[in-house]
C-alpha cells in the first residue's frame, strides 16, 4: 500500500479516536408565518429543533441560496450572543453598521439583499423565520 494511503488511514483513525470527526444532519425550514422572535423561537422548538443557527461560512452560504424573501428571524440572541438552543456563537456575518447597539435591538434577523448579512432588531417586531431540524453527531 502506498505511503500516502497509509498516512491518510492513520490520520482518519486518529481523528475518530480523538473525537475530531463530526457529522451534521440538519436542514433549514422556512416558516412564512409572521411572528415575534420569542413566538418564532417557541414555534421552532415545538415543531422542529430551534431557530436557525449560522455557525460558519458554509451555513451562511447555504442560507443565501434559500429563497428567504427579505429578512427572517434566526436564533441569535442579542443579549447573550448565544444561539437560542444555548450553543455559543463565534461566527457572525453582520451587515455594514451592525450590530446596532444604540437601540433596543436584542434579536437577530438574517437579511437577504445585495449585501446579505445579519442585523439586530427589536424582538417584538413580526417577521417570517427560519427553523432548523436535526442534530450534530460526534465520534468520541
Amino acid at each position: 500500500m502506498p505511503i500516502h494511503v497509509l498516512l491518510g488511514l492513520n490520520l482518519l483513525m486518529l481523528m475518530l479516536f480523538a473525537g475530531a470527526a463530526t457529522q451534521t444532519s440538519e436542514r433549514f425550514i422556512l416558516v412564512k408565518k409572521l411572528m415575534s422572535w420569542t413566538e418564532a423561537n417557541t414555534y421552532c422548538m415545538t415543531n422542529y429543533t430551534s431557530l436557525a443557527r449560522v455557525r460558519d461560512k458554509l451555513e451562511n452560504e447555504k442560507l443565501q441560496e434559500i429563497k428567504l424573501g427579505n429578512q427572517v428571524w434566526i436564533g441569535l440572541d442579542g443579549n447573550s450572543w448565544k444561539w437560542s438552543d444555548g450553543s455559543e456563537s463565534s461566527f457572525r456575518f453582520w451587515e455594514p453598521d451592525e450590530p446596532n447597539l444604540n437601540e433596543v435591538s436584542d434579536c437577530v434577523l438574517f437579511h437577504i439583499a445585495d449585501t446579505p448579512g445579519m442585523r439586530n432588531l427589536d424582538c417584538s417586531r413580526i417577521h417570517p423565520f427560519l427553523c432548523y431540524e436535526g442534530k450534530r453527531f460526534s465520534c468520541t
